[in-house]
């Protein structure tokens, strides 16, 4: 069963995804137009459900 995902972790995965490089909450949220706390917001959903993990070097997504 699929967990249905908000919409501030759809646009970090697409972030992540389409742009790995920006890779920090204050990037991701200039690449998708949100705010700052929202992508923040978006990364601890993520985290919580191990589909990011935190690097020295900024958020990068899990590999299935």
């Amino acid at each position: 069963m699929a967990e249905e995902l908000s919409e501030n972790a759809k646009l970090v995965i697409d972030s992540l995804e389409n742009q790995p490089a920006l890779n920090t909450p204050a990037l991701i949220a200039q690449n998708e137009g949100i705010e700052r706390a929202d992508a923040e917001q978006g990364l601890d959903e993520l985290l919580a459900l191990g589909r990011v993990k935190k690097r020295p070097t900024g958020w990068r997504l899990v590999k299935d």
